[in-house]
């Protein structure tokens, strides 16, 4: 059986005995708790920001229509335990993304057959799905290559050895770190993008996805976007809006 998992724990109506931390913890199953929220921003801008855990805990109170807000703001795909007040008062389902739901007091019983059940379910399709498994984790296989079109011919380039790709009259090209520019066979940049590391390059706007490799320095420009500085020139500023800039600073960090 696997015993892997990380959870994450949203817990505004906190209880002054145990915690959902604890009563998770005292069950002999090594389970990884990255992160517990007792409000719902915090909650929020950790999904905008990390990859998805394996199963959250989410406490439900009376004014439910706030707590199942996170829904509506940021993305959820991982399936969620949801934790009510004994008489429920206010918080019937169904709820989004339900693997199950308990109640105060959390019975240790119930509590531990919710995450066996979650620990099946993950064994069955890690067994019998292991390939949409790895795609969802992010271990499809990625472009080490890309086609150019020269004329009549084609080559191929290094995807390391690309500075930046851009898009003109619905065309995608690629500047390497010769500041040679070649046409690419890719029919877009959001498709190109999603055959990319992720680690390596970042879609700055709707014409660009650059090299982090080759930003030689960013800079904070008018309405407070960011300006990228690449090795090789570009013919135009490249431009970060400002709703992406703390995300880009903080991408850019943990490449660096």
């Amino acid at each position: 059986m696997l015993t892997k998992m990380k959870a994450i724990i949203i817990e505004t109506v906190r209880q002054k005995t145990e915690t959902l931390q604890e009563c998770i913890q005292s069950i002999d199953i090594k389970i990884e708790i990255p992160a517990s929220f007792s409000r719902m921003e915090e909650a929020i801008a950790y999904f905008r920001n990390n990859p998805q855990p394996d199963l959250m805990f989410m406490e439900i109170d009376p004014a439910a229509g706030l707590c199942l807000s996170l829904f509506n703001r940021v993305e959820i795909n991982c399936p969620v335990v949801f934790i009510t007040e004994s008489d429920r008062a206010g918080t019937d389902g169904p709820f989004p993304n339900c693997l199950d739901s308990l109640s105060r007091p959390i019975d240790p019983y119930r509590l531990r057959k919710c995450i066996q059940h979650y620990l099946e379910l993950q064994e069955f399709f890690m067994r019998n799905h292991s390939s949409l498994y790895e795609y969802f984790n992010g271990k499809e296989k990625l472009k080490s290559r890309i086609l150019i079109k020269k004329g009549t011919e084609y080559q191929t380039r290094r995807i390391c050895d690309v500075t930046y790709f851009f898009s003109s009259h619905k065309l995608i090209f690629l500047v390497d770190n010769e500041n040679n520019k070649h046409l690419t066979t890719a029919r877009s940049l959001s498709e190109l993008q999603d055959q990319l590391d992720r680690n390596i390059f970042y879609r700055a706007n709707r014409k660009y996805i650059v090299n982090a490799n080759y930003i030689q320095v960013f800079s904070v420009a008018n309405s407070s976007r960011i300006r990228l500085k690449l090795a090789q020139p570009v013919n135009e500023p490249i431009m970060i809006s400002q709703q992406n800039t703390r995300l880009f600073k903080q991408w850019m960090g943990e490449k660096l």
